[in-house]
């Protein structure tokens, strides 16, 4: 019932038959040669859900190293974690600097203060 096991070519880490990457040094684990031009398979989920759920702007020269997107798919992302970044600073200056303010002084006002 175990799962078949190869070493990994690199560091010598026993690694399960599906994955396509070592998870100590990614290299390539699959029993066939290392490949420096070819691009993992999850590349493309990874690059998206940094840049367009959690980091933004900020993961947007990963993106552009990443050989997974055309030229104008990395615009287009790129362009999407600008205005997620855009958008969370749109917020962030609404409750900070607009709304929490104005919560305030109306309790400030019903304290009669």
């Amino acid at each position: 019932m175990g799962a078949t096991l190869h070493a990994c070519p690199t560091c010598a880490l026993a690694v399960p038959a599906g994955f396509s990457y070592c998870p100590r040094c990614r290299a390539a684990a699959e029993e066939r040669p290392y490949d420096p031009d070819e691009v993992d398979r999850h590349e493309r989920q990874y690059v998206l859900s940094l840049v367009v759920l959690s980091l933004g702007a900020a993961a947007i020269p990963r993106l552009l190293r990443s050989r997974a997107f055309s030229p104008g798919a990395k615009v287009l992302v790129a362009l999407l974690g600008l205005a997620n970044t855009g958008a969370v600073f749109g917020i962030g200056y609404a409750f900070f600097w607009r709304w929490l303010p104005e919560q305030a002084a109306r309790v400030r006002a019903g304290l009669g203060r």
